[in-house]
């Protein structure tokens, strides 16, 4: 599609696509991942509905100085909107997709004008990224499977990461990184103290990750889930 036509485009379906899903989001599963990117980690977090994420944001972005937010149908990006950082101000981009193919792409850079090739890179990325993106959230990044300990919560940890500590009944401490939530992780995260003390069963994975305040990759135990009795 030339650029007079992209400008051109009818996006109505897109637009009520991103309307829809962000009037939606309070009603999704919220999750959190990081992947290892071009200028470091990415950190995402993704509003999944019946397991399939709706709308993913992803900073820093694709230009590695930004952030990116995308926004899914049947596993597709319909809409990705992006902000980059400059010196003296912040460009925003905004992208419309039809079946894989970019339709309108307005920049608010008035020196922009997106080209075939500019089209053609940024389509070869998300084809490439976005589900990238999306296998993290969904937790097809895990190294062997999922596992289960139960013992009594302890408490929340702060660092670079947040912790969630556990005893077991042998007295064995244990530490699970948090790198995504849910309501049960979230409600714990808000008011750790209410629930110390108490019972629970622990599904977690051992993973390999990209920890860039501990070097780069290393081996850690990552909370996946929490069931109390």
């Amino acid at each position: 599609m030339d650029a007079a036509a992209a400008r051109e485009a009818d996006v109505s379906h897109q637009r009520k696509v991103y309307q829809q899903i962000n009037e939606s989001t309070g009603n999704m599963q919220k999750v959190n991942a990081t992947v290892p990117g071009k200028s470091g980690t990415v950190s995402l977090t993704g509003w999944l509905e019946d397991g399939e994420p709706r709308k993913i944001t992803a900073s820093p972005g694709l230009s590695g100085a930004g952030s990116d937010e995308f926004y899914l149908e049947q596993g597709q990006p319909v809409f990705v909107f992006s902000t980059l950082k400059g010196n003296d101000e912040t460009i925003e981009d905004r992208v419309y997709l039809e079946n894989g193919e970019i339709v309108k792409w307005i920049s608010t850079d008035p020196s922009f004008v997106a080209h075939g090739e500019d089209h053609a890179s940024l389509t070869e990325r998300l084809a490439t990224e976005v589900p990238r993106y999306a296998g993290a959230l969904a937790g097809e990044n895990n190294e062997g499977g999922a596992q289960a300990v139960e013992g009594v919560f302890t408490g929340i940890e702060q660092g670079d990461y947040a912790h969630f500590k556990l005893r077991e009944s042998n007295g064995e401490e244990r530490s699970f990184f948090i790198l995504q939530t849910d309501a049960a992780i979230d409600r714990i995260l808000a008011d750790p103290q209410e629930y110390e003390g108490r019972a629970c069963r622990v599904r977690w994975d051992r993973r390999t990750e990209n920890i860039p305040e501990a070097g780069g990759p290393m081996e850690i135990d990552v909370l996946l889930g929490i069931e109390w009795p």
